[in-house]
């Protein structure tokens, strides 16, 4: 027969949890599931000063959760579990008269907090960009067409720089359009060293198809055009 005499802190009262579960047939790994999220709680309190059932409030359910969010890294569908264990220890003191009623009943289950936008590893300058991009084609191309398309995206970047952008990481539509409109400009207005339509052609679609490269690549946060 279980022993029920007053132990009065938590992690006591969590050991007669156990024996109760073990009267109760539950197989040793099914314990371990059922007590290690209650044990977890008890620690946390613990280290807030907390060791007694009637000192446990509602506020201190979403605060657990929080660690376990920030903290332990875990899912929502496992802090719905985690909350339904421990809300089934809360039954069980109850039941030895250790609380009026259950606190846990309806404690609100939080939102998983949103992820932190990605940084960047490395602030990638034009110069490295522009020989990691060219040091993979290489292989596959001739130098010709390499020394074209060196030639295409310095006429860009000379461009950012010239309007004080100073990365590709925040170059955006606007900014594409704006180049667009600076090479048609250069079409009109300087026809004796102007553009042909394809050359100006060529040069915004190697332009975008580095942008989505760079994007790829984590050279830059978004891609501004589609190819």
């Amino acid at each position: 027969m279980i022993d029920f005499a007053k132990p009065n802190n938590l992690e006591q009262l969590l050991d007669l949890y156990e024996q109760q579960l073990v009267s109760q047939g539950r197989t040793p790994m099914l314990i371990i599931d059922y007590l290690n999220p209650a044990r977890q709680f008890i620690q946390f309190l613990k280290e807030k000063g907390i060791d007694g059932p009637k000192q446990v409030e509602k506020g201190h359910l979403l605060e657990f959760q929080t660690f376990l969010y920030e903290k332990r890294e875990l899912r929502r569908v496992s802090i719905v579990t985690y909350i339904k264990l421990i809300r089934f220890f809360f039954a069980f003191l109850v039941e030895q008269g250790e609380l009026e009623s259950n606190i846990i009943h309806d404690v609100e289950i939080l939102p998983a907090p949103e992820k932190p936008q990605k940084q960047l590893a490395h602030f990638y300058t034009y110069e490295e960009i522009m020989r990691r991009y060219l040091c993979g084609k290489e292989v596959r191309v001739t130098y010709a067409y390499l020394r074209q398309v060196k030639k295409h995206l310095n006429g860009f970047l000379k461009f950012l720089i010239a309007n004080e952008v100073g990365s590709v990481y925040v170059v955006t539509e606007s900014m594409l359009l704006k180049y667009r409109n600076f090479l048609w400009d250069e079409l009109v207005q300087m026809k004796d060293t102007a553009l042909v339509v394809r050359s100006q052609i060529e040069r915004l679609r190697r332009v975008v198809f580095y942008s989505n490269i760079s994007k790829r690549k984590e050279y830059s946060r978004t891609t501004p055009l589609k190819a």
